[in-house]
């Protein structure tokens, strides 16, 4: 928990996440993410910004509606692992953007390395008005964090799913 802590300072928050409720660890999930009330996609991508080149299709990421509300502190488990490669039916165990951009900056900042350099992470667990799902990936192409979307059913080839655990 003061790691997470630590990492919301870069937000300029300060957070207290003893009392926090954490979720029970199913197991093969292990990677930890804890998302602070208020920490929106925008916010995430903005301070991705600040840590490496980024590229996205979409100017306002916060239209992609979270199932988990961040109107409150909330912690998530996740399979900890570089590459996505679950294909889940139910889009309510899905990452959602904010997490998974919330789990790019903090395994950069203790790996200096990207998540989704080979798979394509679709975030299930959020999507907009007309259906559309946010998906991230590092584009060797781009030279960057690439966040875009696709359609409602889109699943191919790389386009992978994250669980989680709430």
């Amino acid at each position: 928990l003061k790691e997470w802590q630590a990492l919301y300072q870069i937000f300029n928050l300060e957070k207290d996440f003893s009392n926090l409720v954490i979720p029970r660890k199913p197991e093969g999930l292990d990677r930890l993410l804890i998302v602070a009330q208020g920490l929106t996609p925008n916010k995430g991508f903005n301070k991705l910004k600040e840590l490496m080149p980024v590229y996205k299709f979409e100017d306002d990421l916060d239209i992609f509606i979270p199932v988990r509300k961040t109107n409150r502190d909330y912690a998530v488990w996740v399979r900890d692992q570089r590459e996505a490669d679950d294909f889940l039916e139910a889009e309510d165990n899905s990452i959602t953007l904010e997490e998974r951009l919330l789990f790019e900056i903090k395994y950069f900042l203790e790996s200096c390395k990207n998540l989704d350099v080979q798979n394509i992470t679709r975030c299930g667990g959020s999507c907009d008005a007309a259906g559309r799902v946010p998906r991230v990936c590092w584009s060797g192409h781009y030279g960057a964090l690439f966040v875009s979307y696709c359609g409602p059913g889109g699943m191919f080839g790389r386009l992978c799913t994250r669980k989680v655990v709430s």
